[in-house]
This record gives structure tokens, C-alpha cells and sequence, in this order.
């Protein structure tokens, strides 16, 4: 995945993230169980984008140090 790519899928992550605060705040008890999940799966897929963005920071500044 390009780092255009990452981005992207972030600000989909930061979208679907705010769709669903939205919704918890006008959803019955029942439905509060199934939103928090689903923000705890976007919340770990987009640590999982940001710790990816550094490792290939890491990398190319690595490949420069070593040309």
C-alpha cells in the first residue's frame, strides 16, 4: 500500500469514526455495544496505518543514511 493509499484509508477511518460517535449519542443501549466495537476496530486499524507510516519513515531514512 503507497503512503497516498494509507492516507486515504485514514481520513475514511476518521470519517467512519465520527459516523459513529454521532450515532452513539442517538442509539438505544443495544446498539451502544455493537458501535464501540466497530470504534475499536477503526481504532486499532488506524494505529496499526500510523505505526506503518513511521516503519517506512524508519526505512527510507535508513536507505539515505546508508547511500
Amino acid at each position: 500500500m503507497t503512503r497516498q493509499e494509507k492516507f486515504h484509508w485514514m481520513k475514511d477511518i476518521l470519517d467512519h469514526l465520527g459516523d459513529c460517535y454521532e450515532q452513539l449519542q442517538q442509539v438505544d443501549p443495544d446498539s451502544d455495544r455493537y458501535l464501540a466495537e466497530s470504534i475499536n476496530r477503526d481504532l486499532e486499524e488506524f494505529r496499526r496505518l500510523c505505526n506503518s507510516l513511521r516503519r517506512d519513515r524508519r526505512d527510507v531514512a535508513r536507505r539515505h543514511a546508508m547511500a
